[in-house]
């Protein structure tokens, strides 16, 4: 409409005489000859001119009356239909004038808000943020803007944004001007949102699963006001409440349990015997609801703003589960069920065998959603949801059940740790990570164990191997390290360490990369097992098979040595008796006397050697008796002493009262005279020093339970010199019958093996220790008497050699 201004009487005079003009041309044969015709013309002139006027105003006025109501109309719109409240305050705060939408919004008439304060609107909690926000706007002048709660009437409250100018009323009065906007949906997304964060920050905490779930529940309940929150979780086939916090016990007491029983009281189930479970929970955790309804969302949620007509719905309309309408009747208006999901990886062995794994962990994971259990949110007012509000549950359902995947596999992962630490704690393998640097970071207890270190500062930084190690150990160890990281393949090696007291220990060690995901080396495990046991063993073991040879040789030996020894002393017979009988036939001092003296002294020394050579076999003829090896000691002492230089020391440090042992003196004295004639050899060239020990020990065979030597007391018989020593290369061959290194004309090579075959035939064991340029020491052992055997054997009467057997002379 186009606006009217009105005119002023001089162009309203101007146009009036115009319209009239134009009328008298048309209308002259009408006026009358009453009056002259001046005047005559003069007063109608005037008459119409007024007349005109009065036209025109008459149609100025219907002109601006068509606008005002025009305006009228648009003040309406613009004003009391406008989609925000506009109030009128006075500077106290009382209002003055209200369109519809601020009274809508308040819940009150137009008539009823004027001079209400609109402090009673305000809830109690935000009343300073609007004494502030008022006090500021009459001080500075400046347009203010805040938000707040405001209450209805009734009780329900809502968010508003408040955008405030200062004014003055006709009077000069200060008036505040207000804009209010329903801002409740846009404030519940940022709280919905806001709370979201809260809660994937709660899930993300470490801690016990039940609190976590029990925090969470509390800031969905504070958050968005609810009456009663509960979330209910899988145990078996039903689902019962996790954790729930404002649901009476009577209400928990009928809805704890989801299972449809029949009217046995069984299970009931479904033709492809799942559990069939009741309500609309049951529907929900079921994944049956239908997304078309508009109860029911796209993400298989259920929500209602009022409850109470679904009571009235027909059985055949209504899309819940035989619902049992509890929360209904406990009041709850607003209701939201929220399925709670994880993601399960799925796999078969078909995917195996089709993609060619080898194993099932190699097989491409591909996921599913399955629902665990739901959230419950329950209010006994109207109205409490929206969908984007659902939405954003269920955003933080999703979390929920994220959080209870990772829970789940965070236990499993504790419990699986707990188990392998408890394999690497008692396991006797050593596991020990090192960076690239080759530092250690992480050393299972056993290896704490096997090298004897107490505490972890001692080596957990420090570089490896480490520094108590021996020099050989930490270079092979190295460069093998080196290798592994430059290849990227494992090596094994097996070398001599030390613990950290210095005992010799032996490791055989995989050194492995482990590959990132990218495929490069991030770390090392070096994986140490203790072969100290097996290396003794095994030099056990080929100690014992050189023995079993050693046997066998002797043996075989002693066989043939034991005949050929029998034949020859029947031939040294003849030569000794006949010699002896031509000593007796011719005159002392004549050629004849001394050439038969030198047979028969050649055939007593070949006597003798047919002896050593059937002690050597042991085909001879022995006496065991109790025999005091000191008593022998000394009497080869004796005689040792007129053979031996003074300038060779022979040291001493004998027993005295070391009981004695059961075997042939002679034997003993043979034993003795070899082993310290073997010392006075090795000697001889350079010098040195002869050591002579004998004592009685206790040997236990559980020091060493690979040795053949027998638990008890035995006389040991240490016989040591400072020589050259033997080379190792030889020393598994000395005890071997005729092998000697004296060189010709001074030694048979019969000595040690004659020891060798004694020490074994009276139950003993002699053993070698020697190092070239540091001597050698033999160590003899031989069982002892018990105090009582030896006195019962002592006590017998000693019978007369006799017998039935003939003599052929």
């Amino acid at each position: 409409m186009k606006k009217h201004t009105p005119r002023n009487p001089g162009e309203l005079r101007r146009q009036a005489e115009k319209r009239l003009s134009e009328r008298q041309r048309g209308q002259e044969s009408e006026v009358g000859s009453q009056q002259s015709p001046e005047d005559t013309a003069q007063t109608l002139h005037e008459l119409r001119v007024h007349q005109i006027e009065l036209e025109m105003q008459n149609e100025e006025l219907r002109a601006a009356q068509t606008e005002i109501e025009a305006e009228r109309e648009r003040y309406f719109d613009l004003y009391d239909l406008a989609p925000m409240g506009y109030c009128t305050l006075s500077e106290k705060g009382q209002i003055l004038e209200a369109n519809l939408t601020a009274a809508t919004l308040l819940g009150m008439t137009r008539s009823a808000l004027i001079r209400q304060p609109i402090s009673r609107f305000i809830l109690k909690e935000d009343q300073n943020i609007y004494y502030l926000y008022r006090k500021i706007l009459f001080e500075t002048g400046e347009a203010q803007e805040c938000e707040l709660r405001l209450v209805k009437p009734d009780g329900a409250h809502f968010w508003a944004h408040l955008t405030a100018t200062a004014t003055q009323s006709e009077d000069d009065a200060p008036l505040c001007r207000v804009v209010l906007t329903d801002i409740t949906e846009r404030k519940q997304v940022e709280i919905y949102r806001e709370m979201g964060r809260e809660i994937l920050q709660v899930l993300n905490e470490p801690g016990d699963q039940q609190k976590s779930i029990q925090r969470v529940l509390a800031v969905l309940k504070t958050q968005t006001g609810v009456d009663a929150v509960g979330l209910r979780l899988q145990e078996g086939e039903d689902f019962p409440y996790f954790a729930q916090d404002g649901f009476s016990r009577e209400f928990l007491r009928t809805e704890n349990t989801l299972l449809e029983r029949g009217k046995d009281g069984g299970v009931c189930r479904d033709k492809d015997g799942n559990v069939r479970l009741e309500c609309t929970c049951g529907l929900v955790i079921s994944g049956k609801t239908d997304p078309s309804s508009p109860l029911f969302t796209q993400g298989g949620s259920c929500w209602t703003n009022d409850s109470f007509p679904l009571l009235d719905l027909p059985s055949d309309q209504d899309p819940r589960l035989h619902p049992r309408n509890n929360c209904i009747h406990q009041g709850f208006a607003s209701v939201a069920l929220i399925p709670v999901r994880i993601q399960d990886q799925m796999y078969s062995r078909e995917t195996c065998i089709r993609h060619g794994f080898s194993s099932m962990a190699q097989v491409p994971v591909r996921t599913s959603d399955r629902i665990v259990g739901l959230i419950q949110l329950n209010d006994k007012r109207k109205g409490r949801f929206t969908l984007q509000t659902i939405e954003i549950l269920e955003g933080i359902a999703a979390h929920v059940g994220s959080a209870l995947m990772r829970k789940r596999s965070e236990e499993e992962l504790i419990a699986l740790k707990r188990r392998n630490q408890a394999l690497l704690d008692y396991s006797p393998v050593c596991h020990k990570i090192v960076d690239l640097d080759f530092n250690l970071q992480y050393m299972s207890a056993s290896g704490f164990r096997m090298l004897k270190i107490a505490d972890h500062a001692q080596v957990y930084g420090k570089p490896y191997p480490f520094a108590f190690f021996p020099a050989t150990f930490q270079n092979e160890m190295i460069q093998n390290l080196k290798k592994v990281t430059e290849t990227g393949h494992s090596i094994t090696i097996e070398a001599l360490a030390k613990d950290i007291e210095g005992k010799d220990i032996w490791l055989e060690s995989v050194l492995i990369p482990v590959l990132d995901d990218n495929g490069k080396i991030e770390y090392l495990t070096v994986v140490s097992a203790d072969t100290t046991g097996r290396k003794e063993n095994e030099k056990e073991n080929q100690r014992l098979e050189r023995q079993v040879q050693q046997n066998q040789k002797l043996e075989s030996i002693g066989s043939l040595a034991g005949g050929i020894a029998h034949d020859f002393n029947n031939l040294l017979f003849p030569i000794v008796g006949l010699s002896e009988m031509m000593l007796d036939d011719f005159a002392p001092g004549s050629p004849e006397h001394y050439d038969a003296q030198q047979i028969f002294e050649a055939g007593k020394r070949g006597r003798k050697l047919v002896q050593q050579i059937l002690s050597f076999s042991r085909q001879s003829d022995y006496q065991r008796i109790p025999v005091h090896i000191q008593k022998i000691l000394k009497e080869v002492f004796t005689l040792c002493r007129s053979t031996i230089p003074a300038e060779i020391p022979i040291a001493q440090d004998i027993q005295i009262d070391c009981r004695p042992v059961m075997a042939d003196p002679t034997q003993i004295h043979q034993i003795v005279m070899n082993l310290i004639t073997n010392a006075f050899h090795a000697v001889e060239p350079t010098g040195g020093t002869i050591s002579i020990q004998l004592k009685e020990i206790r040997y236990s065979q559980n020091d060493n339970p690979a040795d053949q030597l027998a638990s008890g007391t035995y006389a040991m018989l240490s016989v040591s010199d400072t020589g050259s020593g033997i080379d190792p290369a030889i020393i598994n061959k000395i005890f071997d019958p005729y092998f000697t290194t004296k060189g010709k004309g001074r030694g048979t090579g019969l000595g040690l093996a004659t020891v060798y075959g004694i020490v074994k035939a009276n139950g003993g064991d002699i053993r070698v220790y020697s190092e070239v340029g540091d001597g050698t020491c033999f160590h003899v052992y031989l069982p002892v008497l018990e105090t009582s055997e030896t006195m019962d054997i002592e006590k017998q009467p000693q019978p007369l050699p006799t017998g039935t057997e003939h003599l052929l002379l």
